[in-house]
């Protein structure tokens, strides 16, 4: 039933492609000028008019939905071709509807809103096959958002948000679950968001939490076979972000991050009821103190600086870590909407000289592609995948619009690790270098309409002497993504 539903989803959202792709052709071809005649504002789009209906069907309540389709490629995770299944490749098709009742609007008293958010994503796997065909972990609903938003609280400028829901995507948050990848990305916990509006400085506090197995909060609503872990442990957080623009062109924001882990142990998805739990993650106390600052030097010139400082425990060890990320970007301000810019990023690694202490820098709650598709896999050899700590990186790169629905871009990626950790514990990391290699990125995107846009993004890593000799062969990914929306 589940995936007759699936189906007609989909052909849903294709015949909707069509169908308004059709409309606003249609739409341009009679609005179009002839002569020397003015040109006039277009009249409104009936099939946008008919959306609209449709996602607002009655006062206080609206809904939206979207499919996201990939096919994913990967070669080479760890570097070795004469690996076996060391090439693979999947289809990712991934369904999301959304509501937003405000249940007194009708009464002009619109500051309340309860929000739901529902996700499946199938997976089929097309070549090395390492779950039959068909990924039964991930054939399930989830509750993806499901909270209650009261704005202008009290009288005063402030936002609560209580329920599931996303944390602001920045450096060193964003993804709540990032062993789900991108098929979800919430917290549970409550945010309170303050304007003060007459000192130009607004500020963020959250609590909130990451249970593992996904359903301290919520229940799985569909599928109730254990699932792949959401995080590598279960997870309480505190977040503290203060951002003011009382200087012309400027933005400075100072934040504090406490991440508390408690190591999970769960059942064997193949046999759950006999075989031993298994221990993931770790148990540590993280405490993070950073600052950004961030502005215009011209109208071309733009810069962004963040530094952060790291302490507290991991498994009885010391944290003591640094990182930091940096961006200059210039932007032509011409019609083609050209920008290049240069980014560095640092975070420190452990030093295997200091048994008692942990360097190494933990990007909490960052752990997505913000910089790399393939290559953060490999990081799962060394720690977690998308774990991008102990890293050095020098990102110069270039984006343009040459036609009005094209976007294109190139990215490059020159890494270093800063400190050797494993060379002496774990095959495939030498001990004589710590040049983790280069990655080249093209980036494709055409917007077909309102509706629809379609993403070709391939990525190449080339592996530096931070790898062993027989650990030297070209990483290679490749996505082709088509995305529509309702």
């Amino acid at each position: 039933m589940k995936s007759k539903c699936m189906v007609a989803t989909s052909v849903s959202l294709v015949a909707l492609l069509v169908a308004s792709s059709a409309r606003m052709a249609m739409a341009q071809a009679t609005t179009q000028p002839s002569g020397a005649a003015a040109v006039e504002k277009p009249p409104a789009d009936p099939f946008d008019e008919f959306v609209e209906k449709t996602k607002n069907p009655f006062p206080g309540f609206n809904w939206g939905m979207d499919m996201r389709l990939r096919w994913e490629y990967l070669n080479n995770v760890g570097f070795d071709k004469q690996a076996p299944n060391h090439e693979t490749s999947y289809m990712r098709l991934r369904t999301r509807w959304w509501g937003t009742l405000q249940p007194l609007k009708p009464l002009n008293f619109e500051d309340l809103e309860f929000h739901i958010k529902l996700t499946w994503e199938g997976r089929s796997w097309c070549e090395n096959d390492p779950v039959s065909g068909w990924d039964q972990s991930r054939d399930q609903v989830v509750f993806d958002n499901l909270y209650l938003k009261y704005k202008k609280a009290f009288g005063l400028p402030l936002t609560i948000t209580a329920g599931r829901q996303d944390l602001p995507f920045a450096w060193l948050t964003g993804d709540g679950t990032p062993n789900d990848g991108s098929r979800t990305f919430f917290v549970d916990g409550v945010r309170f968001e303050y304007d003060a509006e007459p000192i130009k400085t607004k500020f963020d506090v959250a609590y909130f939490e990451v249970d593992a197995q996904w359903d301290h909060w919520f229940p799985r609503i569909a599928n109730k076979r254990v699932p792949g872990l959401a995080s590598d442990q279960d997870e309480q957080g505190v977040m503290v972000y203060v951002s003011n623009k009382s200087l012309p062109k400027t933005q400075i924001d100072g934040y504090f991050f406490y991440k508390r882990n408690e190591a999970e142990y769960f059942p064997v998805r193949d046999n759950p009821t006999t075989d031993e739990p298994r221990r993931s993650g770790d148990n540590a106390d993280i405490y993070t103190f950073g600052g950004r600052v961030a502005g215009d030097i011209t109208d071309n010139w733009r810069y962004d600086v963040q530094l952060a400082g790291q302490f507290g425990h991991r498994d009885g060890r010391e944290i003591c870590a640094l990182g930091s990320v940096n961006k200059l970007s210039y932007n032509f301000n011409d019609k083609y909407k050209n920008q290049v810019y240069l980014e560095y990023e640092y975070t420190s690694g452990d030093d295997p000289g200091t048994p008692g202490r942990d360097e190494k820098f933990d990007i909490l709650w960052g752990r997505y592609p913000r910089w790399t598709e393939g290559y953060g896999y490999s990081y799962g050899v060394e720690n977690r995948v998308w774990d991008l700590g102990n890293t050095h990186r020098v990102g110069p790169g270039w984006s343009c619009k040459p036609m009005k629905d094209l976007e294109v871009a190139l990215y490059y990626q020159f890494l270093f690790a800063d400190e050797n950790t494993y060379a002496d514990t774990r095959t495939g990391f030498s001990d004589n270098g710590n040049f983790r290699g280069q990655i080249l990125v093209p980036y494709f995107k055409y917007t077909i309409n309102k509706y629809a846009f379609f993403r070709v993004m391939p990525e190449f890593f080339f592996p530096g002497d931070y790898y062993t000799d027989d650990r030297n062969d070209p990483l290679t990914f490749l996505r082709l993504e088509l995305n529509l929306t309702w």
